[in-house]
């Protein structure tokens, strides 16, 4: 067992280090790297439009993120959507007011990254970039955010 765990140990210290930092362009096509936001506490979420719990987490992003962007949250969102313009569409009829940006769901090269096997997704990311929290949705994201940004 000791051997296996060695030769895999040898294999990983071979392979390219990966790095979970999009840059994925926003509904205006302009790239946002996720590493240009500094000093925040980040949620980068993956959706989609054709999912209803994507839908209504949105919903609660949007109150929490009118509590908490003020005193230091982004969310980066990345959209899967096959239909970029039924993501634009979402984005601006739903009024979205973080970064929003869209991966080729042919090549979801960082929801691979993320190991995205289904949406909704999610990572808390530190104002360092180390990840604090995977996957909090509902009261628990809400609990992680009242901890983090206390009254």
């Amino acid at each position: 067992r000791d051997y296996n765990s060695q030769q895999l140990m040898n294999l990983a210290s071979q392979l390219p280090a990966s790095k979970l930092d999009p840059n994925l362009p926003d509904i205006n096509g302009n790239l946002v790297r996720l590493s240009s936001i500094k000093g925040k506490y980040v949620l980068v979420t993956f959706w989609t439009t054709e999912s209803n719990d994507c839908i209504a987490e949105n919903l609660q992003f949007k109150q929490l993120y009118s509590k908490y962007a003020s005193r230091g949250l982004e969310i980066y969102q990345v959209s899967l959507d096959r239909d970029e313009n039924a993501w634009k569409g979402a984005v601006k009829f739903d009024d979205l007011p973080w970064i929003s940006t869209h991966e080729n769901p042919e090549k979801p090269e960082n929801a691979i990254l993320f190991n995205v096997k289904s949406v909704p997704v999610n990572y808390l990311f530190s104002p360092k970039g180390e990840i604090v929290a995977l996957n909090l949705h509902g009261r628990a994201l809400q609990l992680k955010l009242e901890q983090l940004f206390p009254n």
